[in-house]
């Protein structure tokens, strides 16, 4: 690729077009504060045009390439944290910015895909809380969300390639491991595995998830495991681990 100068850039999140003709790459200056969507030609390597810029005072981030919307080939999904959360935006090839989809104080932390006629899209997000991940879906023509999964915790969706149902791995403090087999349209459900508790015959303190705040009053969630036999009138050796980057949860 005939990448424009300087040199000591990222080139990141290569997409091909559907008709395979051009190659779009999100490039990344070095302070990683200025994000260009770059278009080439496929044959000569040429380039062809920005698409779109996002710029950010700390820094930019994109994590996935755009994703071809298969009912109209010259738009796209693409995500950003341009306004402060993660959220899915609908672009033309032009760069012309059609709508955002998703909105809110809260992560959209994995795309999935599209329903069989592209008039939805499916999604992993944050919406209910900052504990749980859940499956979605907006409709693209309205914006409406809707949650398909259900229960408080960590739900795992691997849609299918129609996007007429989706496996779904769930787990939380008291779940081991649950899958299951959901229609999209109808919402049935078919148990494939209920995993049984590996710690059955361990005796195990109880666990519970609390919040404490910041200097700037932000909730930080927390968890703690106390030991087996626990009694409130001694004091205990701890352990606290802490890991405050990013993409954590």
């Amino acid at each position: 690729l005939k990448t424009p100068a300087p040199a000591d850039h990222y080139l990141t999140n290569i997409a091909f077009s559907p008709d395979d003709k051009h190659i779009y790459v999100a490039e990344i200056n070095r302070d990683q504060n200025e994000m260009k969507l770059n278009s080439y030609n496929i044959l000569t390597g040429d380039f062809e045009k920005t698409i779109f810029t996002e710029t950010d005072e700390k820094y930019v981030e994109p994590l996935d390439p755009m994703s071809f919307i298969p009912s109209s080939p010259n738009q796209f999904i693409w995500q950003s944290r341009r306004d402060g959360w993660n959220h899915l935006y609908c672009y033309d090839t032009s760069g012309k910015l059609i709508k955002q989809l998703t909105q809110g104080n809260w992560e959209v932390t994995n795309f999935l895909g599209f329903s069989e006629l592209s008039d939805k899209i499916y999604f992993e997000g944050t919406k209910e809380s900052p504990l749980n991940r859940d499956l979605y879906c907006v409709t693209t023509a309205d914006g409406k969300i809707t949650k398909l999964t259900s229960g408080d915790g960590t739900h795992k969706p691997i849609l299918s390639e129609n996007g007429n149902y989706f496996l779904n791995s769930f787990s939380n403090v008291s779940t081991p491991n649950t899958v299951q087999l959901i229609n999209t349209k109808t919402k049935k459900t078919q148990a494939l595995l209920n995993a049984s508790n590996p710690l059955i015959d361990y005796k195990i303190g109880a666990v519970n998830l609390f919040t404490i705040n910041n200097k700037q009053g932000d909730k930080l969630y927390c968890r703690m495991f106390k030991p087996a036999d626990f009694d409130s009138t001694k004091k205990y050796p701890v352990v606290v681990y802490l890991y405050g980057g990013p993409h954590a949860q």
